[in-house]
């Protein structure tokens, strides 16, 4: 679930390479036959029938926890694929 707003695949790129300090390679190019000029999700109705709010109410603190959580992930993957010690978070 979304929380509403559309965002162009230029903005999400933008804000990954904000929190991820890291250069996302692009190639611009013509869209493609069927391509929606824009795409987002419409929350109202879960918000009036269930009360539901976005955890992460903008595109950087979506992001963000996206970020801490493959990185943790990996940490993980890694930790226990070398055996290592794991480090100790909460």
């Amino acid at each position: 679930m979304g929380n509403g707003s559309p965002y162009t695949v230029l903005e999400i790129v933008k804000v990954v390479e904000k929190v991820t300090g890291k250069k996302v390679p692009i190639s611009l190019r013509p869209s493609r036959p069927g391509d929606p000029p824009i795409l987002y999700s419409d929350p109202s109705k879960i918000k009036f029938e269930l009360g539901w709010r976005p955890r992460y109410p903008d595109i950087e603190s979506m992001v963000l926890h996206g970020w801490r959580w493959a990185r943790r992930e990996l940490t993980l993957a890694l930790a226990l694929t070398l055996a290592l010690p794991l480090p100790l978070t909460h």
